[in-house]
């Protein structure tokens, strides 16, 4: 399911953004597999994919132990985990170090109509932090 998602996401944002700016696209991920990850690199090439490792999706302060397995019927673990990382640990993630500005979208984003104004000359252009 995340797979399809990831794909019609990617795919959306070729068409409406990437295709007169080619900029690199990271993937995060917990498992995906050589041939999907191939699918997606058809797709658009200027692609890498980092497998995120234990240490960055789980709180050491955290007992696992104590932590409720769903909260509100649907909030797993690992989806809590996925959010304290994109809302905090994202930020001082080793491989984004290089850069000054990233868009971070989910596997369920889709860009719906052409993106016009690069966000990322705007930022620079503006100075912005």
């Amino acid at each position: 399911e995340h797979y399809l998602d990831i794909k019609d996401s990617l795919a959306s944002l070729h068409i409406h953004f990437l295709v007169d700016r080619p900029y690199p696209v990271i993937i995060f991920h917990e498992g995906l597999g050589a041939l999907q990850m191939e699918g997606l690199r058809l797709l658009y090439p200027n692609l890498a994919f980092h497998r995120l490792d234990e240490s960055f999706l789980k709180a050491p302060y955290v007992n696992i132990a104590e932590v409720p397995k769903i909260i509100g019927g649907h909030a797993s673990v690992g989806y809590r985990h996925m959010c304290r990382f994109f809302s905090g640990s994202m930020f001082n993630y080793p491989l984004l170090a290089g850069y000054e500005w990233f868009w971070r979208l989910d596997s369920d984003s889709f860009i719906l109509g052409r993106i016009e104004k690069d966000p990322f000359v705007t930022m620079r252009d503006g100075k912005h932090v």
